[in-house]
């Protein structure tokens, strides 16, 4: 399709004349929210390793945790946490601190994780 096939279409579906000269603005403002949205979606990445001291190191052009998840479970962030002492089969929660994912809640060294991420561009 054509641009101006795309505005003659969209003319058409809104059945309104007075939005002829509005609608180059939609077309690049609906053209923003896709790229947005569909580059999101390809800057996601996932990694998937063990749990070594209840810490999980960055991956390479890691940018922000989307989700984490050991075993069934998926945890949830929570900043400024005390570490607990209690070993757990599966921690709840976790938190950043100097540049590293910090389990709250500790777990056996070895223990499975997927990290789902975004990456740098």
């Amino acid at each position: 399709m054509t641009y101006s096939a795309l505005k003659t279409e969209i003319e058409g579906k809104t059945h309104r004349g007075d939005l002829t000269s509005v609608i180059p603005s939609l077309i690049e403002n609906a053209e923003s929210y896709l790229f947005r949205e569909l580059q999101s979606i390809e800057l996601e990445s996932s990694e998937t390793g063990t749990i070594t001291s209840n810490v999980i190191v960055f991956p390479a052009g890691f940018m922000s945790v989307q989700k984490l998840v050991i075993g069934d479970n998926t945890l949830a962030y929570e900043s400024g946490t005390e570490t607990q002492t209690t070993v757990t089969a599966y921690p709840l929660t976790y938190t950043i601190e100097s540049g590293k994912i910090k389990l709250v809640d500790p777990v056996a060294d070895g223990t499975a994780y997927t990290l789902y991420y975004s990456v740098k561009h």
